[in-house]
């Protein structure tokens, strides 16, 4: 489980993508106003290698797309880079947050993609085997190579 704090949306794309994203999770408190709620929603691992990828042009398409596959119950990733994307299998051996970074160790077999379950902030740096590998704008996510990877993203970069 994680929690989910939400002020009402102010419009009708958001208000419908709030809605998915809590389904099936419970509310746990509310501001004194009411105003602000908090939920408690099943989520999906914070670290893990993409199986399935959709790779469309823009952000609005990237909007579409993932309230189907939110309404179908998929685990598949959007990306808004128009690029097709690898997949490969992978396994996350290790993930140590620390307050002014994350670390991952990973291993896959092949090209793939690595999705990190956080929300994006511009500005954000990341390095995989040391070498950079801007985050994309899906959650996060980096392109991994075969073999085992060691990925750092200084978390308070840009903000």
């Amino acid at each position: 489980m994680t929690h989910l704090v939400a002020n009402p949306p102010p419009t009708e794309v958001q208000a419908h993508l709030l809605e998915e994203a809590l389904d099936g999770g419970e509310q746990v408190a509310s501001s004194r106003d009411g105003r602000r709620l908090a939920w408690a929603v099943p989520h999906r691992p914070w670290a893990s290698f993409a199986l399935k990828v959709s790779s469309v042009p823009d952000l609005g398409d990237a909007v579409n797309r993932l309230v189907t596959l939110m309404k179908e119950g998929s685990d598949e990733v959007v990306l808004a880079t128009g690029e097709v994307v690898p997949v490969s299998p992978g396994l996350v051996r290790s993930i140590r947050r620390r307050a002014e970074r994350v670390e991952i160790e990973a291993e896959s077999p092949g090209d793939g993609l690595l999705v990190v379950n956080d929300a994006h902030w511009p500005g954000w740096q990341a390095r995989v085997d040391g070498r950079p590998s801007p985050p994309t704008c899906s959650c996060a996510a980096f392109r991994s190579q075969p073999g085992t990877m060691s990925w750092r993203w200084p978390t308070t970069q840009g903000r």
